[in-house]
């Protein structure tokens, strides 16, 4: 599907769906994680770079923005972050031109080595987060908390959490190589493995870095109850837990959505179907 040949009412319309779609799973993952803090498991993501690489960066961005902004208004929970509304903004805004960029070197993108050597850069780095330092600990279980719970050592409850990254990176493998197999029999135009990367980078850049620097000028300097010791490395640590499940998430949705819109979403006027 060339997305230049959508008209204005389809790009609206598809919008509007996707964005009745993001802020539905918003509330979703709210509902089964109440308590999850800055850690959270959620589909939204997902959507919103769906929405990029399918009506393009400008709806995109509205779709990411409003995704965040619209349940923040309807039903107030505290503050509203708005730089967290930003964040999601450009969730929708870059990956359609991180695509453009992977798909100019095609043949370099469509390489799995490059896919499989950041999941395994990113596994890595979060080992020696686990490992070398308390941020975790310190955002997320209070005053030794997670020794309360699951009744065991820091080593051991930082063993069981790596453990279970660790297979989820392991999953996403070997989905991709499944999706990878499924492509080529289908002779989709876009490759498993680009959709995959632009997937990565965009959940590092902004659900990762981006939502950490938003809390941290947020509550440490902009809202009414700043004091300027705001810690970013905790945030930081937390949301370095989400990547492996939401990673899966986002290449799951792309990876089977993107095709199914090739085919689905016609461009208006026959010459172009």
């Amino acid at each position: 599907m060339n997305k230049k040949f959508l008209s204005e009412v389809q790009k609206i319309v598809l919008s509007a769906m996707f964005l009745a779609l993001a802020i539905g799973l918003t509330y979703f993952a709210k509902l089964i994680q109440p308590n999850g803090g800055y850690l959270r498991f959620s589909l939204t993501p997902a959507v919103i770079i769906f929405s990029s690489l399918t009506v393009g960066p400008f709806y995109g961005a509205l779709v990411g923005a409003a995704s965040d902004l619209l349940p923040a208004v309807i039903i107030p929970q505290g503050q509203i972050n708005f730089l967290i509304t930003i964040v999601y903004g450009l969730l929708g805004l870059v990956p359609f031109f991180l695509m453009k960029l992977v798909v100019l070197f095609k043949d370099f993108g469509k390489k799995p080595y490059l896919t499989w050597g950041t999941l395994a850069g990113l596994f890595v780095a979060i080992a020696a987060i686990f490992l070398k330092t308390d941020w975790v600990a310190g955002a997320f279980f209070k005053d030794g908390g997670y020794k309360q719970f699951f009744g065991s050592s820091d080593l051991g409850i930082k063993g069981l959490v790596l453990l279970v990254l660790g297979i989820s990176f392991a999953l996403t493998v070997v989905m991709l190589f499944l999706l990878d197999r499924n492509f080529a029999k289908r002779n989709v135009k876009v490759s498993v493995y680009q959709i995959a990367f632009v997937c990565i980078i965009s959940e590092i850049l902004f659900m990762v870095f981006g939502k950490s620097l938003a809390f941290y000028f947020f509550f440490g300097f902009i809202s009414s109850g700043a004091t300027g010791s705001f810690f970013f490395w905790g945030p930081f640590a937390v949301l370095v837990i989400a990547i492996p499940v939401n990673v899966f998430l986002e290449v799951l949705v792309n990876c089977n959505l993107l095709p199914l819109a090739e085919k689905l979403i016609k461009p208006r006027g026959s010459k172009h179907e």
